[in-house]
């Protein structure tokens, strides 16, 4: 009975431990009711150290029954960061980074154990790229490198899953993207100016597949700026003048910015790829600095400033007399010469400048020379005058004064004697001559004064003392004025403009006013073929003499004649005299002289050419320089002694006013031959009507308009003469060519 009882507590017991037990251990589960979990994401795939990665799927604690989860990247175990669940695990990436497939291990209890599962290899994690803030400087389209780690985006195992980068610069826009490691990337910079930061856009795959469409998301990182750095080209020119447009040429200039020259501040226009600036007045020679709007600074080499002259304040000055000269680009101060010789400065600004007139200056080139600019050399800027004396120093109206000197010029001024205007007869550049005019506070009893000469463009008036003497009385046979061939009564002559023939005196013209000869004609000379009596002007007497010299008194038709004009004033060359020729009588329209105006050289002449006509006939030329005037005759030869100018026509055999010795004998020869020819007839028709004319003659056949041949008795004696007549034509034909050559 005890031991049944034994036994049945025994069991009991035994029972109740089991039962116990089932309740504290956990329930076994078989491995065919838990899946393998699978992981389905990873958010981010592309992550950072210290980012929060979310694994999202199914089975990860196989329905909650697991005793064991775990998670691993490229076989790294992480650190879960939060209560799994079956379709979420988190972790927060290590500071190290990881990459490589994500895979989930749950265990679960079995009967006689535990067992644990896997997921699925494929899905990454990979790491964002870390970039270095570095800036790059490139010139425009220059290659850079941005530099780090992690671009390729490999795994624990070293396999890259990188899927795409791109590149891009601020508003500058995309960067082309070269070759890429795992820690550079090589870009491209823009071919223009370019001062952005740098971002590069990273996409790689989610799958170890590879497969295009599951990818990471697309990450941008900065990687440091770019400055593209200018690509100098070169200034356009080593040296300009003020006012001159200066470029630089490059790339890389931006759109904006400033520039000096020398130092100093000078506006200017920029483009990417160009900069320019206009050269001031003021500016001087130096270096050429560009500062970009980003404070990067060009040198541009150095530019030499020409000076420049716009203007000089008088072309002739004499002694003592200032002399403003404008432009630009004198900088602070130089040295300015004439002809060679250093002149005083006055005032020196970059301007303009003032200088005196020292003595014994020369004129010639004006020469300016900036201390830090380009000399500029104004050619005969300058020609000094000066008045050397009177001749005479003293005169009464009507008398001729020569002021003899230097540097008048050829161009006409006015001179004034005692404040009232003295008439100009000759302007030269070494000599004038004027006509004292009527003074009226000396005309009783004359005094001193001056004769100022005023000189077109020049500094200053030249002055010198004159006595006026008082007007002598009149003689009983006499008027005033008189003693002078040419003069008014009141002492100033009147010579007719054109032809230099006085209008009044005992040498002007019998109808007062009118010269005595045709006189130039306003359309040109007048052709005249018939006779022109030709009657020169008569030679006034008095200091100043212009003669007009032919070098052949005549020439054949269509030749040229050369001619000198001599000018002179109280026994001396004037020099520098304007002197206009005239046609004023020609036979022909095509007869021509040349220079139509000169200027007397220093021994006071003029030389010219006068071409005829080739009509024959008298040429009449007109000189003139101031009132004095000169002519000459020219004649085309073969015109008939007939005293007149003109030729005769080409109609007609012997026209009026007589014909050339070349038609003569042509016309002699002519008329030889015919009366040789028709003599010659008609003794061949005389001697046909002999009877024994047959037998001197040869019966010649010939043609005739009806085609049949008929004798024509023909004598040996015409025959002779009709030769001898064509050889009196030719030799006639002959004479005339000759001539004409």
């Amino acid at each position: 009975m005890s031991r049944r009882i034994v036994s049945a507590l025994t069991c009991a017991g035994l029972v109740a431990g089991v039962a116990a037990l089932q309740l504290v251990m956990p329930r076994p589960v078989e491995a065919a009711q838990c899946g393998a979990p699978h992981v389905s994401s990873v958010s981010p795939s592309l992550a950072s150290p210290g980012q929060t990665i979310t694994v999202a799927g199914s089975g990860f604690t196989c329905g909650g029954q697991a005793n064991g989860v775990s998670i691993s990247v490229g076989g790294h175990g992480q650190n879960i960061s939060a209560q799994p669940t079956d379709t979420q695990i988190q972790f927060v990436v290590p500071s190290g980074g990881v990459a490589g497939s994500v895979v989930e291990t749950v265990s679960y209890p079995v009967l006689l154990g535990s067992q644990s599962q896997s997921s699925n290899t494929d899905r990454l994690l990979l790491m964002v790229p870390v970039a270095a803030n570095n800036t790059a400087t490139p010139g425009p389209g220059g290659g850079f490198t941005v530099s780090g780690s992690g671009f390729t985006m490999k795994d624990s195992n070293g396999n890259s899953y990188l899927f795409r980068i791109t590149a891009s610069a601020g508003g500058c826009g995309g960067l082309s993207v070269g070759g890429v490691s795992d820690t550079s990337v090589a870009l491209t910079a823009p071919g223009s100016y370019c001062n952005q930061p740098v971002g590069l856009s990273i996409t790689g795959y989610a799958t170890s597949t590879k497969n295009a469409t599951i990818l990471t998301n697309t990450v941008g990182i900065g990687a440091g700026s770019l400055n593209v750095a200018p690509s100098p080209g070169g200034l356009s020119t080593g040296s300009a003048a003020p006012g001159d447009l200066v470029s630089f040429s490059g790339a890389g200039y931006g759109g904006s910015g400033s520039a000096t020259l020398d130092g100093a501040g000078i506006g200017s226009n920029w483009s990417d790829n160009s900069i320019s600036f206009t050269v001031q007045p003021n500016s001087t020679s130096g270096a050429v600095v560009f500062t970009r709007s980003d404070g990067h600074v060009i040198n541009a080499g150095n530019l030499t400033v020409n000076s420049k002259v716009t203007g000089v304040s008088a072309s002739r000055a004499q002694e003592g007399d200032t002399i403003t000269i404008a432009g630009a680009g004198f900088g602070p101060g130089g040295s300015v010469s004439l002809g060679g010789t250093g002149l005083p400065v006055k005032s020196w600004s970059p301007t303009s400048i003032a200088v005196t007139i020292p003595a014994g200056t020369n004129g010639g080139d004006l020469t300016i020379s900036p201390s830090n600019d380009a000399p500029f050399t104004v050619p005969n800027g300058i020609a000094v005058m000066h008045l050397a004396g009177l001749k005479p120093g003293d005169g009464a109206p009507g008398a001729t004064i020569g002021i003899t000197g230097g540097g008048f010029g050829s161009n006409k001024g006015s001179v004034t004697i005692a404040g009232v205007n003295a008439p100009v007869t000759i302007w030269g550049d070494s000599t004038i001559a004027v006509v004292v005019p009527s003074i009226p506070k000396y005309a009783g009893n004359g005094g001193d004064d001056h004769i100022v000469v005023n000189v077109p463009g020049a500094a200053s008036a030249m002055t010198a003392a004159f006595h006026v003497d008082p007007v002598p009385p009149p003689s009983p046979s006499s008027t005033p004025g008189q003693n002078t061939p040419g003069n008014t009564p009141g002492g100033v002559p009147t010579i007719d403009p054109i032809t230099g023939l006085p209008t009044s005196g005992p040498s002007a013209s019998p109808n007062g006013n009118a010269p005595s000869f045709i006189p130039p004609s306003s359309n040109g000379p007048i052709i005249s073929i018939g006779p022109v009596p030709f009657h020169p002007a008569p030679k006034t007497s008095g200091p100043v003499n212009l003669v007009l010299t032919p070098g052949s008194q005549s020439a054949d038709p269509g030749q040229d004649v050369p001619f000198t004009v001599t000018l002179t004033a109280f026994g001396q060359p004037v020099v520098g005299a304007p002197v206009d020729f005239l046609l004023v009588v020609v036979p022909g329209g095509d007869a021509s002289v040349s220079p139509a105006k000169g200027v007397t050289d220093a021994q006071g002449k003029v030389s010219g050419v006068l071409h005829l006509s080739k009509r024959s006939g008298d040429h009449i030329i007109l000189a003139r320089s101031g009132q004095y005037s000169d002519e000459i005759k020219v004649t085309g030869r073969g015109l008939a002694n007939t005293g007149g100018a003109g030729g005769g026509t080409d109609s007609g055999v012997g026209g009026g006013g007589g014909g050339s010795p070349q038609r003569t004998i042509i016309v002699a020869a002519l008329l030889a031959c015919l009366v040789l020819f028709l003599s010659g007839f008609g003794i061949n028709v005389a001697t046909a009507r002999k009877p024994g004319a047959a037998v001197a003659a040869v019966a010649t056949p010939r043609r005739s308009l009806g085609g049949t041949l008929v004798a024509i008795p023909v004598s040996a004696g015409s025959a002779a003469q009709f030769g001898v007549a064509m050889m009196v034509c030719s030799f006639g034909q002959l004479v005339a060519v000759m001539r004409r050559r």
